[in-house]
């Protein structure tokens, strides 16, 4: 299993490099992609655009900020967005809605998931607590080992995204970026 994202995927010499390890794992290797967009440090929307889908063409799953999403393809209906996606091979898309939960593309389901409640005390961090609880899930899942090999059950992805949203709600309710471990996702 291995997760990029963000500045290694966007800045040059070390996006190049990032690409190339990942062409080189084997197959069986669950790889997981945050683009996490700072538009101050990209050079241009179209190029940023460009190595997203490259990256995300290496993944099997992609978790995109709505507001990534909006940089990335303005004026484009998630469902656009998801779908070029599922055309790049990924297999599971989900882009994050803060307070609206998220939208989840896999195969030929597109569905939304509320957010879980909380009492929002700090926002940061909660994208990637988000990802983070994605990938445990999958892993302590085996939905991991499934995506590896083009056999998910969407069942088992949704539990997946319930515990990244968990993770996420937990974050939001804390001060400072301070995810959760799994006996606080698990307890």
């Amino acid at each position: 299993m291995v997760h990029t994202g963000s500045l290694a995927t966007l800045l040059e010499p070390g996006a190049s490099r990032t690409e190339e390890a990942l062409r080189r794992l084997p197959a069986s290797t669950l790889i997981t992609f945050d683009p996490n967009i700072r538009p101050a440090l990209a050079t241009s929307r179209e190029a940023t655009r460009t190595r997203v889908e490259n990256f995300a063409a290496l993944a099997q799953i992609v978790k995109m900020s709505e507001e990534d999403a909006a940089w990335l393809y303005p004026d484009m209906e998630p469902r656009t967005i998801a779908e070029i996606h599922a055309a790049l091979g990924v297999q599971l898309f989900v882009l994050t809605r803060a307070e609206n939960g998220c939208m989840v593309a896999s195969h030929s389901a597109l569905r939304h998931l509320p957010a879980e409640p909380a009492t929002v005390v700090d926002t940061i961090g909660a994208g990637d607590a988000f990802m983070s609880g994605l990938i445990y899930e999958a892993i302590r899942s085996g939905a991991a080992r499934q995506l590896t090999v083009n056999e998910s059950e969407e069942g088992l992805l949704d539990v997946c995204v319930q515990t990244a949203l968990r993770s996420a709600a937990i974050t939001v309710s804390r001060p400072g970026a301070n995810p959760p471990n799994r006996h606080d996702l698990n307890g």
